[in-house]
């Protein structure tokens, strides 16, 4: 596994505690925060709350493959260029889909979160939306992979959309939303 995780560092999931630093959305750890006080006032307010999720998902065999193979240091770096351009690219079309109220965060190397203030149709009609941006740049990203040596790498956008419901922790929205 050391040659992904080295292709995973090269992500840059790197953050300074408000924001990521390659996406400009919020940290993992500030978002918690904001969804534990959202939760807090849902609960209060009986106001609904949803969360998103969405992302891409590596293939076992890609994995293996990308472990096994003798993919060399700048088919590494072509690789993460081509992940991070679609990692900066998706983020900012996602965030274009927003609400000023809405807050979006990057969770993984290749995950994305985002909580409304409104109820499941409203969170599917966002994640519809979302979902349109995320198969653009899919097709995108898997037309740089397929021009390169790296074209058997195989990949899966995964999005989920899970309203809150009473007395649920953190934890259980989280997972919820397969967070």
């Amino acid at each position: 596994m050391a040659r992904l995780n080295e292709i995973y560092q090269g992500l840059e999931f790197n953050n300074d505690g408000e924001l990521d630093l390659a996406t400009g959305t919020i940290a993992p750890i500030k978002f918690y925060e904001l969804m534990q006080r959202e939760i807090d006032y849902s609960k209060r307010a009986k106001a609904p709350l949803t969360l998103i999720s969405t992302g891409v998902a590596i293939s076992e065999s890609s994995i293996y493959w990308v472990e096994k193979s003798d993919i060399s240091i700048e088919e590494s770096e072509l690789l993460i260029s081509i992940l991070l351009d679609f990692i900066i690219n998706t983020s900012f079309k996602i965030t274009g889909t927003l609400r000023s109220s809405d807050s979006m965060a990057r969770l993984g190397v290749l995950t994305f979160a985002i909580l409304i203030r409104d109820d499941l149709k409203s969170g599917e009609i966002l994640s519809s939306r979302i979902n349109t941006v995320m198969e653009y740049e899919f097709n995108v990203l898997t037309s740089e992979l397929q021009k390169s040596t790296l074209k058997g790498i195989n990949l899966e956008i995964i999005t989920c959309t899970s309203s809150y419901k009473d007395n649920w922790t953190l934890s259980e929205f989280l997972n919820s939303a397969s967070l």
